[in-house]
C-alpha cells in the first residue's frame, strides 16, 4: 500500500504546524501540498522550516486548484 499523500489547509497556523510535524512523522502518511492565505506572510516558505521541524520540500502555497491535485486527504 502507498503513502496517503495529505494536504494541510491553513499549514501557517498554529495547528497548521502541529498537523505539519505529526503528518512527517507518521511513516503512512506523505505530505504533498501546504495551502495557506493569499496574503500570508508564509507564502512561499518550506512548510517544515514555518513549522519548526527539518525542510520538508513542501512550499507554502495559495493556489488552491494545485492544492487539491496532488493530494489524497485534506487535513
Amino acid at each position: 500500500m502507498s503513502d496517503i499523500k495529505v494536504g494541510i489547509c491553513g499549514a501557517a497556523g498554529r495547528m497548521g504546524r502541529t498537523l505539519v510535524k505529526e503528518v512527517t512523522l507518521d511513516e503512512t502518511l506523505q505530505l504533498t501540498a501546504a495551502l495557506e492565505n493569499s496574503e500570508h506572510t508564509d507564502i512561499g516558505k518550506d512548510s517544515g522550516i514555518v513549522a519548526g521541524i527539518k525542510k520538508s520540500e513542501v512550499i507554502i502555497s495559495y493556489d488552491q486548484n494545485n492544492f487539491f491535485s496532488t493530494v489524497d486527504a485534506v487535513i
